[in-house]
């Protein structure tokens, strides 16, 4: 018996510790072996002394194959994926502008947010009312209005042209000093409450009031949401570069990171071609008695 089952299980024996030590050493060593100087052939192993090319391979793999952006918006688009990011959008849109402000920040800095427009509009404003040319305005149609007014009257005859045109110089300086000083106090009232009228607002709201309905509003974000899984994906890709992200993850990896990924997803493959070894030794030990 024992002479029928040595070569069988001697067979299993070499199968099975011949794979076992090319599974190992296709981690083993994890850096290069000098002796006497000179560098041991196998070292590093396979994965280690490799792990540069496999972060590219696997970069190339991933971005022109496993994630692209055509699979991208396919999945973007689908009608589920579609109809809640439109819901969402839409309950952000019947939000006040306020609360959506302070929900995304603080409401320290929503608050801060509003002071900031609402002195870049007063600004705005007074620099529209200041770049106005009333001037001109004033002297040509202030002159032209009280020429008019005065007619052929007797008044006419000791009010010349200099002495209207001095009353203009001082209500256009007067205008231009009111500007300058009060401007600011008078409009920005104005414009804090019109703000208000807003911020406390919703968009959807305000889109009702300039005419829109809820349903145009949904398919005006459904539109943009479309054209965002389409163009707006596969430009992203461009500027992510997944492949170099890929990559250079992997070559940041220890070498017992990587062992330790590679045998959580292959650890039963790995197993098993040691086993077949050890299958394939056998087998052949049973054939070697009959040949």
């Amino acid at each position: 018996m024992i002479k029928y089952l040595a070569g069988p299980l001697i067979g299993m024996v070499i199968g099975y510790c011949t794979n076992y030590i090319a599974v190992k050493m296709l981690f083993l060593p994890k850096e290069e072996k000098y002796l006497l100087g000179h560098k041991l052939p196998l070292t590093p192993g396979a994965i280690p002394k490799g792990k540069s090319r496999l972060a590219k391979a696997a970069g190339s793999v991933v971005s022109e194959t496993l994630i692209t952006g055509n699979d991208i918006s396919e999945k973007l688009l689908t009608e589920e994926m579609e109809e809640h990011i439109v819901s969402s959008v839409m309950d952000v849109l019947k939000a006040p502008v306020m609360k959506t402000l302070s929900d995304a920040t603080s409401e320290m800095q929503a608050t801060i947010f509003r002071i900031g427009v609402e002195k870049m509009i007063t600004g705005k404003v007074i620099g529209a009312i200041k770049d106005y040319d009333f001037e001109t305005l004033i002297k040509v149609q202030g002159m032209r209005a009280i020429k008019d007014k005065l007619g052929g009257s007797m008044l006419a005859m000791f009010i010349s042209d200099d002495m209207i045109n001095g009353i203009l110089d001082n209500v256009v300086d007067w205008i231009n000093g009111y500007i300058d000083d009060g401007a600011e106090a008078a409009i920005r009232p104005i414009v804090s409450d019109a703000i208000d009228d807003v911020v406390e607002s919703s968009p959807a709201a305000l889109a009702a009031d300039a005419g829109y309905s809820e349903e145009q509003i949904r398919d005006f974000v459904r539109n943009m949401y479309r054209k965002a899984a389409t163009a707006g994906v596969k430009k992203a890709l461009e500027k992510i570069d997944i492949a170099s992200v890929v990559e250079d993850k992997i070559n940041a990896m220890s070498v017992d990171e990587l062992e330790r990924v590679v045998l959580e997803v292959m650890k039963s493959e790995l197993n098993m071609i040691v086993n077949l070894g050890a299958l394939i030794g056998f087998v052949l030990g049973l054939l070697n008695l009959f040949i």
